[in-house]
């Protein structure tokens, strides 16, 4: 299944707000309601979260999918995953192309089983 069948915008909100999930659920623990993800730091007027993943870490169109709380899985808009932590200020990039894979691996093993590359400014 393609990340396409498994995403999808919710017109309730700004375009680029949010990616709403489809067709699976978000792992236990995690939530992809728009009111947990914050999305309105992503697409803020002046200065916003997204314009600051691009400038500092060159990823093109951050949009939250799921959240912990703690932890943002985000959809970067160049076909690839990441995470987003703004307690540690940690953003990592997964190795994990597939989305029902990350999510499932989520489910079952948490953060730890997903294999990431931290990036820097």
């Amino acid at each position: 299944m393609e990340s396409s069948d498994v995403l999808r915008q919710t017109e309730e909100f700004a375009a680029g707000s949010y990616v709403e999930l489809r067709t699976c659920e978000a792992p236990y623990g995690w939530t992809n309601h728009p009111a947990y993800l914050r999305a309105d730091i992503f697409t803020g007027e002046t200065s916003n979260l997204k314009t600051t993943l691009k400038a500092d870490h060159n990823i093109p169109d951050t949009r939250p999918i799921i959240t912990n709380s703690y932890t943002v899985l985000l959809d970067g808009g160049d076909g690839k995953y990441y995470l987003w932590n703004d307690t540690a200020g940690i953003v990592a990039r997964i190795e994990e192309p597939d989305l029902e894979k990350i999510l499932a691996k989520l489910g079952s093993e948490g953060l730890s089983g997903i294999k990431c590359t931290i990036l820097t400014e």
